[in-house]
């Protein structure tokens, strides 16, 4: 894997990515950093070619999650439900500086293929400071939703994040639920939560709380992605943990019924935060049958684009460089990125300029 600081100047060829699944043959040139030229056909020198795509968005992360170091067995309330869960033994009992470490290298991994993740961070005002400590110095952006720790008031997480993220509708009061919705939208930030993961949860409940979007949806039915889709919700799906416990998202039912669908990695202690594997999961184990790599494709990048950094377009001159090269055929690229690709076939990738 080459990064772009080697080279100031480099032109990169290929299959192009031009939004929802589909390429086109062409080539852009980059000049410390920056997009200067993209164009149609062949360059007659190319630094790199192959399968090019804009660096992307995982949508649901819990890295502080990393701390944990022991196979993580049990179920789903054993490991992650507050607050007697594996994952909040370790966070009273590590060190902040192994909390923080741990985080740094989880973090690290992300970079050549990751523009940006958004992160359910609890541990309060202090696991919302511990990841921005993580965060100095990588190359990649993140969207720190935190969560109050107990007598925390939500202004002192909003001040240092942006926002706040629950766990299930179920496990809180809902009044205490819905102020804290309330002071994250006052402030113009988000409020974002699990849904229906592991038991059906009254969507009319969630609703009421105006999520930005809700992470999961297992068990929700098609009326309740059907109200999703009305009020225009974006559902986030973690297929890969969600199956560790038996779970699995209706992916075909929710694009059926064109709600906004992300992709995330979820949990550090349970998942690398390889979109790569997500994909490829998702597209391999078709639990209600055939998912389009295309539609795959854009649960990874123009949906979360869009809605988070309100881009539409790619590889536009004038903008800084957000990409990366994958070493893969150009014949059906959006099945050679989702089945077939990795990491290990990136041959370049970019490094925001410091």
């Amino acid at each position: 894997m080459c990064p772009s600081m080697a080279k100031e100047n480099i032109t990169i060829g290929g299959m192009l990515y031009d939004g929802n699944g589909t390429f086109y043959r062409g080539y852009i040139k980059i000049k410390n950093h920056e997009i200067v030229e993209v164009n149609t056909g062949t360059s007659p020198y190319e630094d790199y070619t192959g399968v090019v795509l804009p660096k992307f968005i995982n949508a649901h992360t819990h890295v502080g999650d990393a701390i944990v170091q022991e196979e993580p067995k049990g179920s789903l309330t054993e490991l992650v439900a507050p607050p007697n869960g594996l994952k909040f033994k370790y966070f009273r009992e590590k060190r902040m500086e192994e909390k923080i470490q741990a985080m740094k290298t989880f973090i690290k991994s992300m970079v050549p293929i990751t523009a940006l993740f958004v992160d359910f961070r609890e541990e309060g005002v202090s696991g919302v400071q511990m990841l921005r400590s993580a965060l100095e110095g990588a190359s990649i952006s993140a969207i720190i939703l935190g969560r109050p720790a107990e007598n925390e008031k939500p202004e002192s997480i909003l001040t240092i994040s942006d926002g706040i993220a629950m766990s299930a509708v179920s496990d809180w009061d809902f009044n205490y639920l819905k102020g804290l919705s309330e002071n994250a939208k006052a402030l113009g930030k988000m409020f974002a939560m699990h849904g229906s993961e592991r038991i059906r949860e009254p969507i009319r409940r969630i609703i009421a709380l105006k999520p930005s979007f809700i992470v999961h949806m297992c068990k929700a039915t098609e009326s309740d992605i059907q109200i999703c889709a009305k009020h225009k919700i974006p559902i986030v799906v973690c297929p890969r943990s969600n199956a560790m416990f038996g779970n699995f998202p209706d992916v075909q039912m929710m694009l059926k019924n064109e709600v906004m669908l992300m992709l995330g990695t979820d949990n550090a202690m349970l998942n690398t935060p390889s979109l790569f594997r997500e994909m490829e999961f998702l597209y391999k184990c078709r639990f209600k049958g055939y998912i389009q790599p295309e539609k795959i494709l854009s649960m990874a990048i123009d949906t979360p684009w869009n809605f988070f950094m309100s881009k539409k377009r790619f590889f536009e001159s004038g903008e800084l460089e957000n990409l990366f090269v994958l070493d893969v055929p150009g014949t059906s690229p959006a099945y050679q990125v989702v089945a077939r690709g990795g990491e290990h076939l990136i041959s370049y990738y970019s490094v925001p300029r410091s």
